[in-house]
């Protein structure tokens, strides 16, 4: 399939189906004779998975290795197991950040900082 096939099964755009490539988060296909890049069957689920981790705060990086050992079968149930636990511990981290955040501009509103009289 070419690379409008592709973004069509997928939602994500040809701009960023070539960044992936270029970046090595997808691998690059084969091209067609007349120059066209060949998308395998396969790259529909590897990239719909890019865009879940992506949603799920992975980062490009963490996606990339995901993402070549998920497809290369060389990602154990446990290896697998181990870096959500480690996301879902970075993402608990920032629910705390934000919420310290967000204490703290309440506090503003209500007067109770540092800054002068209430912000209305």
């Amino acid at each position: 399939m070419q690379i409008k096939d592709l973004s069509l099964l997928t939602g994500v755009s040809s701009a960023t189906i070539r960044f992936y490539e270029k970046e090595g988060v997808l691998p690059k296909p084969k091209k067609g004779a007349n120059g066209y890049r060949i998308y395998p069957e396969a790259q529909v689920e590897q990239l719909k998975m890019i865009s879940r981790a992506k949603e799920l705060g992975f980062t490009l990086k963490e996606i990339k290795e995901l993402s070549k050992m998920l497809f290369s079968k060389s990602l154990s149930r446990k290896e697998m197991a181990e870096r959500l636990g480690k996301k879902n511990l970075e993402i608990d981290k920032k629910i705390e950040a934000l919420k310290a955040m967000k204490k703290e501009i309440n506090d503003a509103l209500g007067g109770n900082c540092e800054f002068k009289g209430k912000l209305t």
